[in-house]
């Protein structure tokens, strides 16, 4: 009886798995249209960085199917923040999901990066290169993405860092952000690393010990040393407003290989630039600059003075209100907020 049994309880397990697996087949239909999309890629090898590939103005398809979608998931779009480093644009764009689950969408592309297609507050990222198309599939059980995989030239690649970050531990940024308040330059240094040291060695290891292709072992080297900087620049945006910050704190820079152009499609670019452009160095030589060059005459006095150009009423009340505003600014009792508002 016990035998009988159990008997059927394995063969319960047996039938329910096979039914599971099955649901997680993709249908014919779809797997054609995958072949048929992928095919249509205009760039179906990858560049050859050694060779001088890099730049490329070009569009790249993202296309995918979400096993297990209904209209019950909570969403109908996904979304993509595509950008240019370089030009400063952004292209934002929206991802329609077809009720059989299937997705695609057009990105603008100048170069090689990694980003991700977010469903309401899931994300997939990715790795893609101009011209080319890639595939991402996916099943969509208990509300969250599982099982992903990938389709098209990078899909070894985005399997690589896939694979590698999940074997990751959780990066302590409450920690670090938390901690650094009240510490110097040098105190703050020594605690972020003694912080990371476990991710850093964690990080490491796996560079060393996983199968990984040389394009997702550079890729993975240069995220490392963005992130790395911006937990330092943060501390430095979060301090200098109050304090002068040592010339000597800014020696990470000296580690990052500022000519990479493969440090463009690290995930934290957008970030690192726009701190690097802004920090306290840069700054002072900015301000130093435009004080030289600040005109020996003002807009009014070369119009009103100089060419003798008579005054409006409306001229004379302009002139009155600029007075006024630069009174203000100069007086030692005006707050720098209240400064800031005026200029």
């Amino acid at each position: 009886m016990k035998q009988t049994f159990l008997t059927c309880i394995i063969v319960l397990i047996t039938v329910t798995a096979s039914a599971i697996e099955k649901e997680r087949e993709i249908p014919a239909g779809i797997s054609q249209w995958i072949d048929s999309e992928l095919a249509k890629a205009r760039r179906n090898t990858l560049m050859d960085f050694e060779a001088g590939e890099f730049f490329q103005t070009d569009t790249a398809r993202l296309i995918g199917y979400i096993n297990g979608y209904d209209s019950l998931a909570g969403f109908s779009t996904g979304m993509i923040s595509a950008r240019n480093q370089i030009t400063r644009e952004d292209y934002p764009l929206v991802v329609q999901i077809r009720e059989d689950g299937r997705f695609e969408v057009s990105i603008p592309m100048n170069y090689p990066d990694y980003m991700g297609v977010w469903f309401e507050d899931a994300v997939i990222y990715f790795y893609i290169q101009p011209g080319q198309t890639l595939a991402i599939l996916s099943d969509w059980e208990d509300s969250r993405f599982k099982n992903i995989r990938y389709q098209g030239v990078t899909a070894g690649i985005n399997s690589e860092l896939s694979a590698f970050n999940a074997q990751l531990p959780t990066l302590p940024t409450g920690k670090i952000y938390s901690g650094r308040e009240g510490k110097s330059p040098d105190e703050f240094k020594s605690f972020l690393r003694e912080t990371l040291s476990e991710y850093t060695a964690a990080y490491q290891r796996l560079l060393e010990t996983e199968k990984l292709s040389e394009l997702s072992k550079n890729f993975l080297r240069d995220d490392y040393q963005i992130w790395y900087a911006m937990f330092l620049f943060e501390y430095e945006v979060d301090r200098k407003n109050s304090n002068q910050m040592p010339l000597e704190f800014y020696d990470f820079l000296q580690d990052i290989p500022m000519n990479n152009r493969e440090l463009l499609s690290t995930q934290s670019f957008s970030r690192f630039i726009n701190r690097l452009e802004y920090c306290q160095p840069f700054m002072n030589v900015i301000r130093e600059t435009m004080k030289r060059q600040i005109p020996e005459k003002t807009y009014t006095q070369y119009l009103f003075e100089e060419l003798n150009i008579p005054k409006t009423p409306e001229d004379e009340a302009f002139i009155q209100m600029q007075d006024s505003i630069n009174i203000k600014i100069n007086s030692p009792e005006i707050s720098q907020e209240e400064k800031d508002k005026l200029q």
